[in-house]
Order: structure tokens, then C-alpha cells, then sequence
């Protein structure tokens, strides 16, 4: 500093001191912590430091400090560089951001029969890790597929990113099937008594065929008319189910037979003519003397013509008959011809 009063001069010095403003940093290994979760805080760059919000923190002073907020808190720092009595000062902030813990929500336990498959879902974050993968579909994701041959415990992992994770399980029991037999493919003629057995394990039914007697029946009557297939179940104990078929085969075979003579003298052989056959219905027959006149009229197979007219025995001789019936096609048959009457 230099002065003049025109005449004469002077000089002198002042000293200036310049103080460093702070200059801020905070540093930090992660930003998120999860609930009950703690994170250290570290600042560099002034002399002194002072913290604000002091909830949650270790400390509200020093260069380091732990960090434990309940909620998601925006941490601010001041800085100080002091020198006598001055003092620069510079403020800087880290949010701390607080994650809630994942929930694993799974549901109970799952039954199945061996061979299905199940639904496993989950609830309660934002990723999914399953294990083990064996029977699984897929490893990851909130809906996976299950069809594990034996049963088998699922552990299931929910996070948020892969942050505050946690771990349920899920228990999926794999159960066998029963057994069922509907019998062998069989051969039936219109005409016959037609039964179907099934056996094995469990409770047993038929679920479809033909005029089935007894649906809840293993052993049942049916009555098809045409050629058919019959299916069984049985279901356990699980719930499991079984089915087999049994294919059954109708014929409509039947025969007939009109001897060309009988002998009506009551001894017990041939003393009837009537009409031999099976598969027969609707069975008419009419006998005609040789002039034509009507002397004997049935409609039944089992009663045939005993050689009389009117109660009185007929004479030995050439007779007529015509019968007509239906077979077991439902076609129906017309034949006419001779029999001889011998005494």
C-alpha cells in the first residue's frame, strides 16, 4: 500500500488470507437398503462435517456415518473449512432409499397323479427363483409349470430385483393311478346272455357303451345291438383315474330246422312237429290238409301240431305247413313245404 500528501511518500503491507471452500463428496456402496438394512456414508472434501436428518444415522457429525432409516430418507452433509474466524461452508446429499422385504406368497400344498401336471404361482415381489428344476418348466418367473414323476418340495426365492429376498416352499405329492381292466374284446350273438366284468384298484363304473344295466355295477348286463365299445374307469383314493376299453362284437346268427315227418302215437319220441331253431321270434305256423282246409294254427316255437284237428286224431298222409318268423337280424323269413304224418 503505497500513500502521497503531494509532498511526501509512504508505504505499508497487509496480509490476505485465502481459505479452500470445501468441495463435497459422498461416497457410498449401495443406495438401497432393505428394511432394518444399513448402509455406511462416507464424505471427503472439508475440515469438518454435520449431518442432516440425525434419524437413523450412527452419528450427526464425523466423515463416516452408518445410515438405518425406517423409510426412505434424503441424507444432506455440510462441510466446513475453518480458518480463525472464518469459515467457508458447502452442503452436498445421498438419498438413501429403504426396500421393504419380499413376501412368498405360494398357497398350500399340491396334489397330483403321476403323469399330470400343476400351476405353481407366486406372489409378493417382483423376481421369482424356483428350485430344484427338475419336473419344472421353467426356473424363474411368478407362474411355472410342475410335473415331477415323484413328488418333490419346491423352494421358491422372492425379491425385489434381487434385493430383500426371501424363501417359502411348496409341496407338490405325486400319487400313483389305479389299475383297471375292462376285459378281453369278446364275441356275443344277439340271441345270448351278454355280461361285461371290469376289475382293478379303486372304485370302478363304466362311463359309456351300449344299454348298460348297472353303470356303478364292475360286472353288469348290457344289451347292444350293434357291435360296440365299453369303457371302465376306477379312481382311488387320490382322486386318480384310470380308463380301459373292451370292444364286444354282435352277431346276429340264428338257425331253424322243420323235420319232414313226425309220429304222433305218444311215445314220447317225435310226437310233435314244430319248429327247431334259436334266435327265432314272432314264430307263426299254420297246417293245411290236402284239400287246403286250415287245421292247426301257433304262434309260439314250444307248441307245435300234434297231429289232431278239432280233438280227433288225423290220418297218416302228406300235410302242408307254412311258417313265417323274424330272425335276429330283424329280417323276417317266410317258408312253406310238407310234412308227413305217420302212424
Amino acid at each position: 500500500m503505497r500513500g502521497f500528501n503531494g509532498i511526501c511518500t509512504g508505504s505499508a503491507t497487509v496480509y490476505i488470507k485465502t481459505i479452500v471452500n470445501p468441495d463435497m463428496k459422498i461416497d457410498a456402496p449401495y443406495s438401497q437398503v432393505c428394511a432394518g438394512g444399513s448402509v455406511p456414508l462416507k464424505v471427503s472434501g472439508a475440515q469438518k462435517f454435520n449431518w442432516y436428518p440425525v434419524a437413523g444415522l450412527s452419528s450427526a457429525t464425523g466423515p463416516t456415518v452408518n445410515a438405518s432409516p425406517a423409510i426412505s430418507t434424503n441424507y444432506t452433509v455440510v462441510g466446513v473449512n475453518t480458518d480463525g474466524t472464518v469459515s467457508c461452508a458447502e452442503l452436498v446429499s445421498y438419498q438413501v432409499i429403504v426396500l421393504p422385504y419380499a413376501k412368498v406368497v405360494v398357497g398350500n400344498n399340491k396334489n397330483i397323479c403321476i403323469g399330470d401336471n400343476i400351476h405353481l404361482s407366486v406372489s409378493g415381489g417382483n423376481s421369482y427363483r424356483w428350485w430344484p428344476a427338475t419336473g419344472l418348466n421353467k426356473t424363474s418367473g411368478a407362474l411355472v409349470l410342475a410335473k415331477p414323476l415323484v413328488s418333490t418340495v419346491y423352494y421358491v426365492e422372492s425379491s425385489f430385483d434381487g434385493n430383500c429376498s426371501a424363501t417359502n416352499s411348496i409341496a407338490v405329492m405325486v400319487h400313483p393311478k389305479p389299475f383297471v381292466s375292462a376285459g378281453r374284446d369278446t364275441m356275443f350273438n344277439l340271441d345270448e346272455n351278454m355280461q361285461i366284468r371290469a376289475s382293478g384298484t379303486g372304485n370302478l363304473k363304466w362311463l359309456s357303451g351300449e344299454n348298460i344295466f348297472c353303470s356303478d355295477c364292475p360286472e353288469t348286463k348290457i344289451s347292444p345291438r350293434m357291435s360296440s365299445c365299453y369303457i371302465a374307469e376306477a379312481t382311488n383314493e387320490f382322486g386318480c383315474k384310470s380308463q380301459d376299453e373292451v370292444c364286444i362284437t354282435i352277431t346276429d346268427d340264428f338257425y331253424e330246422y322243420l323235420p319232414n315227418s313226425f309220429t304222433p302215437n305218444s311215445d314220447g319220441l317225435n310226437d310233435v312237429f314244430f319248429v327247431v331253431g334259436a334266435g327265432l321270434s314272432n314264430v307263426k305256423m299254420d297246417i293245411y290238409n290236402r284239400w287246403g282246409e286250415h287245421i292247426f294254427s301257433s304262434s309260439d316255437q314250444s307248441t307245435g301240431w300234434d297231429g289232431t284237428y278239432k280233438g280227433v286224431d288225423c290220418k297218416a298222409g302228406v300235410y302242408t305247413y307254412r311258417i313265417s318268423y323274424k330272425g335276429l337280424s330283424g329280417k323276417n323269413f317266410e317258408k312253406a313245404g310238407g310234412i308227413t304224418l305217420i302212424k
